[in-house]
């Protein structure tokens, strides 16, 4: 019988250290996953700042574009402009013009 008691002291014991060891295991891994999420939050925020830093230069490419396209707009007219004023010109000497 006091084999039997010794026995399951032992046996008790043996259960509490390993109970004690999971609990710091556990504890382990909950600091390795806050760590890895973490780390997850902290590439995310990167991604975004990325993304966002593309997104902004490529809103400054077409702004660009759109300024340029709009000088060129601004040119034609001029020019066209100057032709219907040299079409007028020329209309106004032209013999064929006058009656």
């Amino acid at each position: 019988m006091a084999g039997a008691v010794g026995g399951l002291g032992l046996l008790i014991s043996a259960f509490r250290n390993l109970r004690t060891e999971l609990k710091e295991e556990m504890k382990e891994l909950k600091q390795e996953m806050r760590a890895s999420q973490d780390r997850v939050n902290k590439r995310i925020d990167e991604v975004r700042t990325e993304m966002k830093e593309e997104v902004r230069a490529s809103e400054e490419r077409v702004n660009r574009r759109i300024d340029e396209v709009k000088e060129e707009m601004r040119e034609v007219k001029e020019e066209m402009r100057e032709l219907k004023a040299l079409l007028i010109q020329a209309l106004q000497l032209s013999p064929a013009a006058k009656p």
